[in-house]
């Protein structure tokens, strides 16, 4: 790691050995990481995300090429801007993703993207969802260690919506605030509320838009929250309005307590993890009136609240961690990649 700050490391098992490369950021670390893998000789080198894999790429190649190097993609990349064509970002992580012997993928249209964008060969990607810490999630919705109640969902006369990411363009939570605003409109229902988990350079224009719409006394941003899922618990629906999308993490822990998604079928894993009508509802891409009318259909139909519930409860168990980490250490000590054939 980069210097031991940061609020996830008292996160960390103890049995992991961490090492603190002792630099303020991260483009200071080559020289002491190339030194430290020098001195490992690894088996494995892995990089879960993009400003790593960049990073650890050339530290890998400068001490020698050691142990078989893995990276990973976490988002779709198409939909970034400075992602796109010749960017220097985007030629620097070709490059990177061209030394690996294997590049993880969350999703397949992710990995599909890898294949556009990067030129990388089928056979070199291998797609991998991401893992969802299932007794950890329902401990910290329950509030007591060791609990995992799911608490009742709301009457037929109430109605909580929560969505949670940072307030930035790809969310698209000014898609979703006049998505909510005509779902007030087309419903009966009284007590319609919606909250955004989250923070970000957008927050300023969502306000203000909160109160174009007049949504006030219904819209509630209240920032970053050390536990979140006590809040999200308490709802009856997420709502993911992203434009794109890699692995929507927040909306598969939802899912895990009984909290089914309405969400745009953008790219990204979306249609990999919701089952339309199932586990979940599936919109238009960027349509307000799409949102809107599935957030009104939905507040006013009980029976289809739990019946989704159900479904995103069950569909949540096939990203459980323990199914993640046997796949990754399948991947780890396949002998394809020893030979170096493919992953």
């Amino acid at each position: 790691v980069t210097g031991r700050i940061g609020a996830l490391h008292q996160n960390i098992d103890p049995a992991v050995e961490v090492i603190d490369l002792d630099v303020s950021r991260m483009r200071y670390a080559l020289r002491p990481l190339r030194r430290l893998l020098r001195e490992w000789s690894p088996t494995v080198v892995f990089a879960p995300q993009v400003d790593a894999s960049m990073l650890l790429a050339l530290a890998w190649r400068l001490a020698g090429r050691p142990g078989v190097l893995i990276l990973r993609e976490s988002n779709y990349r198409s939909g970034q801007a400075r992602m796109r064509f010749l960017s220097s970002t985007s030629l620097i992580l070709r490059w990177a993703y061209h030394q690996a012997l294997c590049v993880v993928a969350p999703a397949r249209a992710i990995a599909e993207d890898l294949e556009a964008i990067h030129r990388l060969d089928r056979n070199r990607i291998k797609t991998i969802h991401n893992p969802i810490d299932l007794p950890h999630i329902r401990e910290q919705a329950a509030g007591t260690k060791g609990e995992t109640h799911i608490k009742p969902k709301n009457p037929p006369t109430e109605f909580k919506l929560i969505s949670v990411g940072r307030l930035v363009r790809q969310k698209g939570f000014d898609l979703l605030l006049p998505a909510f605003a005509f779902a007030l409109k087309n419903t009966s229902l009284i007590n319609m509320s919606l909250t955004i988990i989250g923070d970000g350079p957008e927050r300023l224009h969502l306000e203000r838009l909160i109160d174009q719409l007049d949504l006030g006394s219904s819209v509630h941003i209240p920032g970053v929250t050390a536990n979140p899922y006590t809040l999200i618990a308490q709802a009856d629906f997420f709502v993911l309005s992203s434009r794109w999308e890699g692995f929507p993490n927040a909306m598969v822990e939802a899912m895990s307590l009984g909290v089914p998604p309405v969400a745009y079928r953008c790219p990204g894993a979306i249609t990999e993890i919701i089952e339309h009508s199932q586990s979940g509802l599936l919109c238009e891409p960027e349509s307000v009136e799409s949102l809107g009318a599935a957030l009104a259909h939905v507040s006013c139909d009980f029976q289809l609240r739990e019946h989704l519930s159900n479904g995103a409860t069950e569909r949540a168990k096939a990203f459980d961690a323990i199914e993640i980490a046997e796949k990754y250490l399948e991947l780890f000590n396949s002998t394809s990649l020893r030979t170096g054939v493919s992953c």
